[in-house]
């Protein structure tokens, strides 16, 4: 199965609104996502695999934070 750029840019603000509702910022799903993406050389495959990235970075920084 295929995607196109308007399926894969869905799948990148799904991962953010996820990111979201969890309790975290635009600015730091933001900021984890740039950690595996130049954004100023990026396509919507990129993000949509950088947000997943991001999201589970996200909370895996939370849970080591707080011991688990």
């Amino acid at each position: 199965m295929a995607f196109n750029n308007n399926d894969l840019l869905k799948i990148y603000y799904s991962w953010k609104k996820k990111s979201k509702s969890e309790g975290f910022t635009n600015k730091q799903f933001w900021k984890a996502v740039n950690i595996y993406i130049n954004p100023m050389d990026s396509d919507p495959a990129d993000l949509a695999i950088a947000g997943k990235l991001a999201y589970s970075s996200l909370l895996q920084e939370r849970s080591s934070d707080y011991g688990y």
